[in-house]
């Protein structure tokens, strides 16, 4: 199992995968308009400027540079690329030709969780033959609550959090309703009109 943030692209003629290292794909997708605050928020920016990486088409994931040459701490290397929130989403979304893709949105595994989650399991026992063990999942969605990380966050870091952030903020839907302003609102609605209809946002 791996994880990624990597938009599905090719370099040099070498796809990110194929379908003889990838049996298959789970990709989790998000209201843009959630993610421009959250994303704002992990990486210490304003909404404009996250909004211009949504946008960009080569937008990058980076990170500080840890290698074994003496560099600033803040000198970072781009890690990973995204691109933006709609280039993302087809990406993933046109190497279906190559294997079934499960689609699973983020406002659904708040809302609907053991069922979302019954679902993912249900797609993984297909390509690896998983056995599905209900009273195993009751404990995994109990220990892995949203609350319950941002508790051990508290207590003993998160990994992943940057330098003086918090990791675990808040995981609400529709949190844009309250605190994104309309003009930003409204290019994102624009930018990505089609794909925000194709999965029920707009």
């Amino acid at each position: 199992y791996l994880k990624t943030h990597s938009a599905f692209h090719s370099y040099k003629n070498y796809n990110f995968t194929n379908n003889l290292n990838t049996l298959g794909v789970i990709y989790i997708v998000r209201d843009p308009r959630d993610i421009i605050i959250s994303y704002a928020h992990h990486m210490s920016r304003s909404i404009k400027e996250t909004l211009v990486s949504m946008l960009k088409n080569d937008s990058f994931e980076v990170q500080p540079y840890k290698g074994p040459y003496k560099k600033s701490d803040k000198e970072k290397f781009r890690k990973t690329l995204i691109g933006s929130w709609s280039t993302h989403y087809n990406s993933w979304k046109s190497y279906g030709h190559e294997c079934e893709i499960l689609t699973v949105k983020y406002e659904n595994l708040v809302n609907n969780t053991k069922e979302e989650f019954l679902n993912i399991l249900n797609y993984i026992k297909k390509i690896d033959k998983i056995k599905i063990d209900l009273a195993k999942l009751d404990f995994a969605i109990q220990a892995t609550s949203f609350n319950k990380l941002s508790e051990k966050e508290k207590q003993g870091g998160f990994a992943e959090a940057p330098p003086g952030v918090k990791f675990f903020r808040k995981g609400l839907v529709g949190d844009w309703k309250k605190n994104l302003d309309n003009e930003t609102r409204k290019i994102l609605e624009k930018k990505f009109e089609k794909e925000m209809k194709e999965l029920g946002y707009l």
